[in-house]
């Protein structure tokens, strides 16, 4: 194929300019220099040769043979255009035809009318496709190699083509081999005549060269004998290694290397950027960290308030047990089996749970406000060095903290309160008071029986015994009444200031979950840093693949460079 090493190179400038785009399109990197027509063309433009020469010189039956296929069209046109594309680049119109021909590949073959046969537009409009080919080709057949118009337009059209022509001899298989060279000595006085310089000249046998061609294969034998072998050798090479075509390389190079410098830029922007903004988001989490551990460190204060709810509860727990110590409560314990300790102890709990969970949802609000007064303060800094969005203060989210920290407070007092035994005290006190009273209540119970005994068995109407008997019961009776109140009076002092004092001890049970749930409550900030660590965790994503293919496509197109 002609210019295969070319297209090649071309082909994989391309795919490499094609990759630069996308990830230029994926990082937000403005590619404008890839996307100029001039760009396309130099990556998409077909290797165009042009024929000129007399009618019957040829030209059809020699473009004809170096694609294997018949171009010949029956449309009368001056210039007929073969090639693989779609859409055509020139526009069609009474001298021009375009014909789509899959066969030709990379090529676009460019026919004319004889020479004679064109009239001043046809021939104005052939000088005006010159400039955009890659070769022309002045085709004169072996039978008239002086054709006068062709040689006048030659001369006519030097300027336009430059070094990017060559003459070629046609149909020398209709002469004898002793009159080649014969043609070749004229031809190159003829050229020296015309343009100043001998032309490359190409000795070819259309006739030979379609015959070579097959369904199958390409017979290399009759390929070279027509000339049409050392023909595409040499017009490959000057394809290939002309300065249109390298400058037309090096204008899509240029343009790939500018943008793969931009996206380098870019991408050690954005580099650049996530580390900064990861530093921002670390000296902010560390400065949440300090003020959660500022709060730890001052939990004695607020540990203080919840464990002085046990003693706030002392006289409302101290009329309950008072209740349940009284003389008719006195009396049922004594002939059931009692259960004060237990009452007095749920109620104890109950009434201080209560109270420490409003406490703890002061301080809880307390420390929202905290939150709040916080992050309002860091936003608008943390906002203006950062480029994602950050949210305002998740009220909601903290006002879910503070639900959760009253209610674990509560239960954690709640089990601080069992902890700390306060029914064993109590209970062992009513106890012991109870067994007292009960064996003073035997005693009166014993001495009242003995009297009914004794009167009932005396005959004496006058006998002072069981009045002397039920005296001293009765004496009993008001002694009982006393150490009652005495002992009970005792007991609710003794109850009252145990409460007292388990103010310190309930504070220190408390303080591990305490301070575990102040972290806790810290923990709230964390969803509004959450589309931060998702912008950062995504950009690292992208970052990381990103800058691997920009290196690779560097490499790559400084390969390519070194092929130029």
């Amino acid at each position: 194929m002609l210019g295969a090493e070319y297209l090649e190179t071309r082909k994989r400038l391309e795919s490499i300019t094609g990759q630069i785009r996308t990830l230029a399109l994926r990082t937000d990197t403005p590619s404008d220099e890839l996307e100029t027509d001039s760009v396309r063309k130099s990556l998409k433009s077909p290797f165009r040769i042009l024929v000129c020469g007399e009618k019957e010189s040829g030209k059809t039956a020699f473009l004809s043979s170096i694609v294997g296929q018949s171009l010949a069209v029956s449309e009368q046109k001056a210039i007929h255009v073969f090639g693989s594309n779609v859409l055509s680049t020139e526009q069609e119109d009474e001298v021009l035809g375009y014909h789509r021909v899959t066969e030709v590949g990379e090529l676009e073959l460019i026919d004319t009318r004889g020479i004679s046969e064109l009239n001043q537009q046809e021939l104005e409009r052939i000088k005006e496709l010159m400039p955009t080919c890659d070769y022309v080709l002045w085709i004169v057949s072996s039978g008239n190699p002086w054709a006068s118009k062709t040689w006048d337009f030659l001369t006519e059209a030097r300027e336009l083509v430059g070094m990017r022509h060559a003459i070629i001899l046609q149909q020398i298989d209709l002469r004898p081999a002793d009159d080649v060279p014969i043609l070749l000595d004229h031809l190159r006085s003829l050229s020296v005549q015309r343009v100043g310089h001998t032309l490359p000249i190409h000795c070819v046998s259309a006739t030979i060269a379609a015959a070579a061609w097959s369904q199958t294969y390409k017979d290399p034998k009759r390929w070279n004998i027509s000339g049409y072998e050392s023909f595409e050798s040499i017009l490959d090479k000057q394809i290939s290694t002309s300065q249109e075509r390298e400058q037309a390389l090096r204008h899509a190079f240029n343009g790939a290397k500018i943008v793969i410098d931009r996206l380098e830029v870019r991408i050690l922007s954005r580099a650049r950027a996530l580390r900064g903004d990861k530093h921002v988001l670390q000296a902010v989490e560390a400065e949440v960290e300090r003020a959660r551990e500022t709060e730890v460190k001052n939990a004695r204060e607020n540990l203080n308030r919840l464990g002085s709810v046990v003693t706030e509860q002392v006289e409302h727990t101290v009329k309950y047990a008072s209740k349940k110590n009284g003389m008719i409560g006195t009396l049922i314990s004594l002939f059931t089996r009692g259960d004060g300790a237990v009452a007095v102890e749920k109620r104890l709990q109950e009434l201080v749970s209560e109270s420490a969970s409003v406490r703890a949802r002061e301080i809880a609000f307390s420390m929202l406000r905290q939150c709040e007064q916080h992050w309002n303060i860091m936003r608008p800094e943390l906002q203006r060095k950062m480029a994602v969005n950050v949210v305002d203060f998740d009220a909601r989210g903290f006002e879910r903290k503070v639900d959760e920290f009253s209610t674990k407070m509560e239960h954690s007092t709640r089990h601080a309160l069992v902890l700390l035994k306060l029914r064993r005290l109590l209970d062992r006190m009513m106890v012991a008071r109870q067994q007292a009273l009960k064996r003073i209540l035997t005693l009166v119970l014993a001495l009242v029986s003995a009297a009914g005994i004794i009167g009932y068995l005396s005959d004496d109407l006058h006998n002072e015994l069981p009045f002397l008997i039920l005296g001293i019961a009765g004496l009993l009776v008001l002694w009982m009444v006393w150490y009652g109140k005495k002992t009970k009076d005792a007991l609710i002092d003794d109850y009252a200031d145990t409460i007292v004092d388990a103010r310190l001890h309930l504070a220190e049970l408390i303080e591990n979950d305490y301070i575990d749930e102040v972290r806790d409550f810290f923990n709230g900030y964390f969803p509004m840093f959450e589309n931060i660590r998702r912008y950062l965790v995504e950009g690292d994503y992208d970052l990381e693949p990103n800058t691997k293919e920009s290196h690779e496509l560097f490499l790559k197109l400084k390969a390519k460079q070194q092929d130029f």
